[in-house]
């Protein structure tokens, strides 16, 4: 029988409002849900929390009071079933971290489609000074590398459009400099054509096309100047190539967050060769991002488990359920932690 899982990294980075405020008008609320942390998870488990700070309120702990010269406390969470039989417990170190004025830290958030719609890279934007956000796509006032309906491996893969859904950036045919590749002429159409209000096009601008370039159309390259065609390129995932050829500025934080896509129509059977597939994936990105900058900070963040049965099924009829999706889903959770958690030496955090 499997052990009951806890998704708790070793360490919680928590920001703290303003200190000695006379009006508390920058104030700061942090919260752990029971039902994300744990699996299986059941209304009845008596949840206790061991920690000098905060509040156990039931169904989450919360801290929104922040005691001053405090930088540093243990938490631990332990579960209770029938009878007061222990079924598990897991500890962790809170970190407070003070808000304070900072030069710029560039940020660049890839994912898909909770990255795409721009929420939580503008709340951190808006709490944290300083912050400036890179990528391709922009909605609102945040710049970003999500796509809806993306999984890690698409930004592998989707070079040629077929599916109509986008091109991923970081995808370059082998063998040709970052700066002489225009890309996907497809996508560019449709952008020059007043198709950036599109689902999977908004958020992009249009560019010309520039003489020494090579495009991709119908499964060749095509070198603008010359004419000359290469059947069925080849092509590589390269992070580098991504910030050269969009003159991306070298990000100070990488943030990743996949796992919704990925299993969102996983079967129990599935799931090990699946989750396989996604930690590779993973680990390719965070490779290729090490090539460009081995000192960037890498946020490997845990994908959140979906919405109940009515809602699960009004979207996706049969084909799945909401208890699959979340075994699978803190499943990954769990190998993800097992695999990057830790490693803060490396500049890698959960």
């Amino acid at each position: 029988m499997d052990e009951m899982i806890i998704l708790l990294p070793e360490r919680i980075y928590i920001l703290r409002d303003l200190e000695n405020q006379d009006l508390i008008t920058d104030r700061e609320q942090y919260s752990i849900y029971y039902k994300n942390l744990i699996y299986p998870y059941r209304e009845d488990y008596d949840i206790q929390i061991r920690c000098e700070y905060g509040a156990n309120l039931g169904n989450m702990w919360r801290m929104e009071q922040f005691p001053d010269g405090v930088e540093v406390f243990p938490l631990t969470i332990v579960v209770y079933g029938y009878f007061g039989e222990k079924l598990a417990e897991k500890s962790c170190t809170v970190q407070i971290v003070k808000k304070s004025a900072r030069k710029e830290v560039k940020l660049l958030c890839i994912g898909d489609s909770m990255t795409q719609v721009g929420q939580y890279e503008e709340y951190v934007a808006n709490r944290i000074s300083g912050l400036k956000t890179l990528g391709t796509r922009r909605f609102g006032s945040v710049n970003h590398e999500g796509r809806g309906g993306w999984r890690c491996d698409t930004y592998f893969t989707e070079y040629d459009n077929k599916r109509g859904i986008g091109v991923s950036p970081f995808l370059f045919p082998k063998g040709i400099p970052a700066k002489n590749y225009y890309g996907n002429k497809a996508v560019h159409d449709v952008l020059a054509g007043g198709g950036e209000n599109r689902y999977w096009y908004r958020g992009f601008e249009y560019q010309e096309i520039k003489e020494d370039m090579y495009y991709y159309e119908d499964d060749m390259l095509v070198h603008t100047g010359t004419g000359v065609r290469m059947e069925n390129p080849g092509f590589e995932f390269s992070f580098v190539k991504y910030l050269e050829r969009f003159t991306v500025e070298t990000p100070d934080v990488v943030s990743l967050l996949f796992g919704a896509n990925e299993f969102q129509l996983c079967s129990y059977e599935s799931l090990e060769k699946e989750l396989e597939s996604y930690l590779g994936y993973i680990d390719s990105m965070v490779q290729s991002i090490r090539e460009a900058d081995g000192k960037s900070v890498i946020i490997i963040n845990l994908p959140v488990i979906g919405s109940d049965q009515y809602s699960w099924g009004t979207r996706l009829g049969c084909t799945s359920s909401a208890k699959q999706y979340e075994y699978c889903i803190k499943k990954a959770c769990e190998a993800l932690m097992r695999k990057y958690d830790g490693r803060q030496s490396e500049r890698i955090y959960v």
